[in-house]
């Protein structure tokens, strides 16, 4: 949930839902 919100700020976490492919 809380990397969910830090995505979502960035705007990567709207396109992409799971954080695991997101590099942070």
């Amino acid at each position: 949930a809380a990397m969910r919100e830090e995505d979502s700020a960035t705007g990567r976490g709207v396109l992409s839902a799971p954080s695991a492919q997101q590099p942070s």
